[in-house]
């Protein structure tokens, strides 16, 4: 399977590294747990960065990057595991809260470290028919991902908002 990830061109030379999301942790994994974000389509890589930065400046430093997973080693979780999850656990914020439930992360913290499957396939809070894939870096299927290829594709500096009607 193929899967998609912008990344700030400064960072290219690592472009499997999970440095990002181990230091501020995210929606699925706690701070210090390794874990790479990348989206089923590039469409929606785009949407999940635009979530996080619109200025004009910034949106152009990113890069796409195509990435090769192995299709037997992935796991697609479905909104309504989700729902059920929040449910179990007895969260107040359902998955696709604006802000961050902790349920969520601990379902991501207990797969990443049953060392299961290598990639967890979730729905994007964004759209939820679209998919975002994690990935254990520490799985011992790593070393099977891949760097398909770079792109000269980015984000399109078309997104951002502007501070002024570009007069239609």
């Amino acid at each position: 399977m193929l899967v998609y990830r912008l990344i700030k061109e400064k960072y290219l030379s690592n472009p499997l590294s999970a440095e990002g999301a181990t230091k501020v942790g995210g929606r699925w994994n706690a701070e210090g747990t390794p874990m790479l974000y990348t989206s089923a389509n590039a469409a929606t890589a785009k949407l999940e960065i635009l979530a996080g930065v619109n200025e004009y400046a910034t949106l152009a430093e990113f890069k796409l990057i195509c990435i090769e997973i192995p299709d037997d080693n992935l796991y697609m979780m479905s909104v309504d595991e989700l729902v059920n999850a929040q449910k179990t656990m007895e969260s107040t914020l359902a998955w696709d809260a604006d802000i961050r439930p902790e349920f969520t992360v601990d379902l991501g913290e207990t797969w990443f470290s049953s060392m299961e499957i290598l990639a967890l396939g979730v729905p994007s809070t964004l759209s939820a028919h679209d998919y975002n894939i994690l990935i254990n870096t520490t799985h011992p299927d790593f070393k099977k991902v891949k760097v398909h290829r770079v792109t000269n594709e980015g984000m399109s500096q078309r997104l951002a908002i502007r501070q002024e009607p570009i007069g239609l």
